[in-house]
């Protein structure tokens, strides 16, 4: 199983078209010394592929920024270039939907967009092997929550918020279980799994709630019918212990108090009592 690898002075030297220093911040030592975290290795080896698939140069316009150059340059708080899995380039000649439509397939692909309207400068991410993978994809099942994404990739985040950091995607037409949902202002949030959570407008999604199976319906009849049992018991306890009221309301009724003991002892009356008792004669 593959595992995270930084990219080093020594390690980049393993790809023919690229140096170390494209891949350093480009705030010019203003805020940093250039490598403030490293740059994966993995990255820069689809960067090489990248190259060598067009054959053309591949010109880096954003690659690893410290956090106040990223703040300066408008990316989000987790942005992935100050992880050092992201980068921004552009090849003359490629169109954005080519630059696309191969970076998608390459392995630990998280996002991709274009940078600005009409331009072919491309954002790229990935999620190296070491972190979270998206949940695999599941097939269609009446009898769990299910939702079937709607949108061509669906960003899948660590929360149930814009703010939460990407993992990866969920791609169109592919089926995930769900396990609990919240709302906000703008979407309805569904965890898929530990820390994994996709958002809806309406119209990313299309959500399938369980059917109720054979199971369910059993074990739904079995609760209603203990549930009745304990009703009934809680009934008869009640009934009981008003008739036993009834019962000694009618003797105490029936009969006259004619002597109460005052304290234990033997008396004329040839009875032995005890403090409080009572005697009663019909």
């Amino acid at each position: 199983m593959a595992t995270y690898k930084a990219l080093t002075e020594e390690n980049c030297k393993d790809f023919k078209n690229f140096k170390y220093s494209e891949f350093k911040c480009k705030c010019k030592g203003k805020y940093c010394k250039g490598y403030p975290v490293p740059f994966s290795y993995q990255l820069a080896s689809h960067l090489q592929k990248i190259r060598d698939n067009f054959k053309k140069p591949v010109i880096i316009t954003s690659p690893l920024r410290c956090k106040q150059h990223n703040k300066n340059s408008g990316g989000t708080s987790n942005s992935p270039h100050m992880k050092g899995w992201a980068v921004d380039f552009y090849i003359n000649g490629v169109s954005y939907d080519k630059l696309y439509s191969y970076v998608k397939k390459l392995p630990y692909y998280s996002y991709a967009y274009r940078v600005k309207k009409n331009q072919n400068v491309i954002h790229y991410s990935i999620t190296p092997p070491s972190e979270i993978q998206v949940v695999s994809t599941v097939k269609r099942d009446e009898f769990k929550n299910q939702l079937k994404v709607l949108a061509d990739e669906l960003r899948v985040r660590t929360g149930a918020s814009t703010n939460a950091s990407i993992v990866g995607v969920a791609k169109k037409n592919c089926i995930y279980n769900y396990f609990e949902t919240k709302k906000d202002s703008k979407y309805t949030w569904y965890r898929i799994a530990d820390k994994q959570w996709v958002a809806n407008n309406g119209k990313y999604l299309t959500v399938y709630s369980k059917t109720e199976g054979e199971d369910e319906k059993v074990i739904a009849e079995l609760q209603k019918q203990v549930q009745e049992l304990t009703d009934k018991n809680v009934l008869l306890e009640k009934t009981n212990q008003e008739l036993q009221t009834q019962i000694k309301e009618k003797e105490t009724n029936e009969y006259k108090s004619i002597y109460k003991c005052a304290e234990d002892g033997d008396y004329n009356i040839k009875i032995k009592m005890y403090k409080d008792e009572e005697l009663y004669i019909k």
